[in-house]
C-alpha cells in the first residue's frame, strides 16, 4: 500500500429473549414480505439491476414505514450486546460503482470500478483508512490515507445517543435535513455506520428514527444482499433513482447501501437501470490501536 499526506458478534440469548425476539421478526418478515416482496431487482457485479416494483406506501397514521417499528420493536426485546470498549471504531466494507470522469474532447465518462476500505476512527476524528485493490477485477488501487484530529468525519456524537428525538436532531445537522429528503436520510443512517460502532440500543434508535420521522420511505420487503444475506429493504424512490437501505432481521444491523439509477440525468448517459454506488458492510468492532 503506499501512503498519502494527511488528508460478527456470537450472541447468547436467554431462551426467553430468544423467542420473543424470532418471534417478532417473523412477524416482521412475513408482513412486509406477504405484500412488497421484491425477488427480481438485485444487482449482481455488473451493477445492472431490473427495474424496481415500488411497494405501497407507509401505512396511514404514521411518518415511516411500519416495518422499521417492527424491526426495531424486535431488536429491542434481544439481549443487549457484549459490551465493546477500545479507542477505535473499525469498519471493514467493500463498494461497488461507478467512477466517473470528464473532458471536452469526449465529455462525461462512467467506469465500473471496486474496493475495499478497512477503516479505524477514534472519537476525535483521528484514524486511519486503508483502500486495497480487488484483484481480477476493475478495482481502484491500495491507498493508505491518516487523519489527524478532526480529519475524519464522523456523524454523530459519542458514544451514540439512544434517544430517537436526540439522534434524529443530530442526524438532520449533519445530513442538511429537512432539504435532503428521504433518501438523504438513507445517507445518512449508511454514514452512520461507515464511521461508527453502533451498539444495539443505538441501532434501535436508527430504525425508530426511520419509523417515525421520515417520510416517503417505503418497506420493500425480505432481500438478499450481495454476500447472499437476507435482510429487510426499506428505499426511497424518486423519478430518477431508488436509495435502499439493507437491515439484517435479527440484529438490525446495516447490511448494504444501494443507489439504483432509474433515468440519467443530463450529464450521465449508458445503460438504466444501473447501479450507481453499493457498499457492502462486512464486519464492525471497537479495538485499542491501529495496525502497524
Amino acid at each position: 500500500m503506499t501512503t498519502s499526506p494527511e488528508p460478527g458478534v456470537t450472541r447468547r440469548w436467554p431462551r426467553r429473549a430468544a423467542l420473543l425476539a424470532a418471534a417478532a421478526v417473523v412477524a416482521v418478515l412475513a408482513v412486509v414480505a406477504g405484500s412488497h416482496l421484491i425477488g427480481g431487482d438485485q444487482a449482481g457485479p455488473d451493477g445492472v439491476a431490473a427495474p424496481p416494483t415500488v411497494p405501497a406506501a407507509a401505512p396511514a397514521g404514521g411518518a415511516g414505514p411500519r416495518c422499521m417499528a417492527e424491526l426495531a420493536d424486535a431488536v429491542a426485546a434481544a439481549s443487549p450486546d457484549p459490551v465493546k470498549t477500545g479507542r477505535y471504531a473499525f469498519v471493514h466494507s467493500r463498494w461497488w460503482g461507478e467512477d466517473s470522469s470528464y473532458s471536452e474532447q469526449t465529455g462525461s465518462a462512467q467506469t465500473l470500478s471496486t474496493y475495499e476500505s478497512q477503516r479505524w476512527r477514534s472519537d476525535d476524528g483521528s484514524g486511519r483508512e486503508y483502500q486495497i485493490a480487488i484483484p481480477d477485477a476493475p478495482s481502484r488501487p491500495d491507498q493508505t490515507f491518516h487523519f489527524t484530529a478532526g480529519g475524519m468525519p464522523g456523524v454523530a456524537a459519542e458514544p451514540i445517543a439512544t434517544s430517537p428525538t436526540v439522534l434524529a436532531a443530530q442526524l438532520e445537522v449533519y445530513g442538511g435535513q429537512p432539504g435532503a429528503g428521504p433518501a438523504g436520510m438513507l445517507r445518512v443512517v449508511a454514514d452512520v455506520y461507515r464511521y461508527h460502532f453502533v451498539p444495539r440500543d443505538a441501532r434501535v434508535a436508527l430504525l425508530r428514527v426511520l419509523a417515525a420521522d421520515v417520510r416517503g420511505l417505503r418497506c420493500a420487503g425480505a432481500v438478499t444482499d450481495r454476500a447472499g444475506r437476507a435482510g429487510l429493504a426499506v428505499d426511497a424512490v424518486s423519478d430518477v433513482s431508488r436509495q435502499r437501505l439493507i437491515f439484517d432481521a435479527f440484529t438490525g444491523r446495516l447490511l448494504a447501501e444501494e443507489e439504483l439509477l432509474l433515468r440519467n440525468p443530463p450529464a450521465l448517459q449508458g445503460q438504466v437501470p444501473r447501479v450507481l454506488s453499493y457498499w457492502l458492510f462486512l464486519a464492525w468492532d471497537r479495538v485499542d490501536g491501529l495496525p502497524r
